[in-house]
Parts: structure tokens; sequence; C-alpha cells
């Protein structure tokens, strides 16, 4: 096992960065993730399918963006998490 950690992060450092978008546009990321079971930290929160929706928008070296899970099924709470980061 930690021959492997040392392999993938020798690879990763030896791997320039790219730079091929330009810093002055804005970038809009998105998905969106189908679950069929929700496991968090470990534990069950239901045999319920999810949607997991996110969305993200960049400029220069600051994000905003929005990560959440709805259920698709049953009872219980939807989860909605907004962010910005730099």
């Amino acid at each position: 096992m930690v021959h492997i950690f040392l392999l993938l992060t020798t690879l990763y450092l030896s791997v320039p960065e790219s730079k091929a978008q330009s810093r002055d546009n804005i970038v809009i990321t998105g998905n969106i993730d189908i679950y069929s079971n929700y496991i968090w930290r470990g534990m069950d929160m239901g045999h319920r399918p999810l949607i997991q929706p996110g969305l993200a928008a960049s400029y220069k070296d600051f994000s905003l963006g929005y990560a959440g899970y709805y259920k698709m099924a049953g009872d219980g709470e939807n989860e909605a998490n907004f962010f910005l980061s730099q």
C-alpha cells in the first residue's frame, strides 16, 4: 500500500500544471449524480435513491457554487450547501 501511495505521489508531482484556460474568463461547471443509497462517513443514511446536483462558477482565483442532495423517495431532509472559495 505504501508503494502505491509513493508511486501515485511521484506521478502527481511530476506532471506539469496546465495553463490551458485563460484566467480572465468565467468558467461554469456542473454535475448531476444519481445514487441508489447514501452513505456519509460510514453511516447508512437510508436505502433510498437520491440526486446530488452541483454547480460552480469560477473567475480568476474565486469560485462560487452550490452542492446538495435530494431524496427521490421517502421522508427525510434534503441538503443544500453554498460555497465561496479562493
